[in-house]
């Protein structure tokens, strides 16, 4: 049995996922939390809108950051050293690249609303009628880990892995192919 490469093994900044021949439990994991951290850049939130502006955020310009850097001025009426600048600007910078959200593709949409569908139509029978996908295990699982890594203990982790193995089966018995 081919198990391929492992969602374990798996560092999307310095790694080249490549996908099994075949589904397997791994592959389906690594490709639910993918669909979850696609999900976790999509913009805006569950619900309606709260009370609040309907004005767009503020995008500041090149001349701008330039204007607020050259006035960098203490509140006590003294200029700010280099190394309280570097500081400053290291953690606007850290704060900024925090509130960044760079939306996902129409592709990778897809291929989210895709994986998101496997549990409601592979777990038929495992959890009551009426049940969101994001009461789903494995959904909730998969965004968890998107979000900070898996830190699951061992019972879950292989309740989640049984959902898996069953998506897996399910996708092989339809011959959906493996992307």
């Amino acid at each position: 049995m081919e198990t391929g490469p492992s969602w374990r093994d798996f560092d999307p900044v310095l790694d080249e996922y490549q996908p099994p021949s075949v589904w397997t439990p791994d592959h389906v994991l690594h490709r639910m939390v993918e669909a979850a951290g696609y999900g976790l850049r999509v913009k805006g939130g569950a619900g309606p809108k709260g009370y609040g502006s309907g004005m767009p955020a503020y995008t500041h310009d090149w001349e701008d950051v330039l204007a607020q850097v050259s006035n960098m001025v203490l509140d006590d009426g003294s200029l700010e050293t280099d190394k309280d600048r570097d500081k400053r600007l290291h953690a606007d910078a850290e704060a900024e690249s925090r509130r960044l959200k760079i939306p996902p593709s129409r592709e990778e949409l897809a291929l989210m609303e895709e994986a998101f569908s496997w549990p409601a139509r592979y777990l038929k029978g495992r959890y009551q009628v009426g049940t969101t996908a994001r009461e789903v295990l494995i959904v909730k699982w998969a965004t968890r880990t998107a979000r900070r890594g898996n830190t699951e203990g061992p019972v879950v982790i292989h309740k989640v892995f049984e959902e898996a193995l069953l998506i897996a089966a399910g996708l092989k018995h339809e011959k959906v192919s493996v992307r």
